[in-house]
């Protein structure tokens, strides 16, 4: 049972969207039901406290966070700067209130979220499934890079596996869902800002 839900919540759902089989109105329904679904599914687990989806722990990871992002963010900089100058901080110049609002609002209502559905939902079915907590972290990682196959562009995708890692090692690590949060809405933020969140957003549009 746990397997059929997990290959229609992680591998049918993100092919339903990209095969574009559903209107964008009925896809948002269709993620909010989804999202409902797990998070009734995490209240009714007796192995599971509803409360770890705000509780705050793991802060001494915090500064290996900031400096793994520090790295990171040098390399998406110089990634951007090489590859793709024209996008280079567009964003935040050419339309300031916009990117406020995105900086604002994305935390709470795409990282949160995601951190849910691929972190705390999917590591509290499959932790059982794994002896081996890296071949867990590698199928959260893919699965995660799977779901952003709807936007068509590689970038998206590959960057999405490398967050994966990242987020799914943190995860693991601190059992922290607000922390896992955090440093994936600082990549996020930090993508939109630099214009490497054009790959996110418009996709293949």
């Amino acid at each position: 049972m746990i397997i059929f839900e997990l290959i229609v919540l992680y591998i049918s759902l993100p092919l339903i969207i990209y095969l574009q089989w559903l209107d964008k109105p009925y896809i948002r329904l269709l993620l909010l039901f989804t999202l409902i679904y797990m998070l009734i599914i995490l209240y009714r687990d007796k192995n599971f406290t509803i409360n770890r989806l705000w509780h705050w722990n793991g802060v001494e990871h915090l500064k290996v966070i900031l400096l793994r992002f520090v790295i990171a963010a040098i390399f998406l900089t110089s990634f951007t700067l090489y590859f793709y100058p024209e996008l280079f901080l567009r964003f935040p110049t050419e339309r300031p209130q916009i990117w406020l609002l995105v900086m604002v609002l994305y935390p709470i209502l795409s990282a949160y979220p995601q951190e849910i559905i691929f972190r705390v939902f999917f590591f509290q079915r499959c932790n059982h499934f794994f002896s081996n907590i890296s071949l867990l972290i590698f199928i959260n990682a893919i699965l995660f890079g799977w779901m952003h196959i709807f936007l068509g562009n590689w970038i998206a995708v590959i960057f999405s596996f490398i967050g994966g890692l990242i987020f799914a090692h943190t995860y693991h690590k601190t059992n922290s869902v607000l922390l896992t949060t955090i440093e994936h809405a600082l990549y996020g933020n930090f993508l939109f800002t630099i214009g490497l969140g054009w790959f996110f957003y418009h996709g293949n549009q």
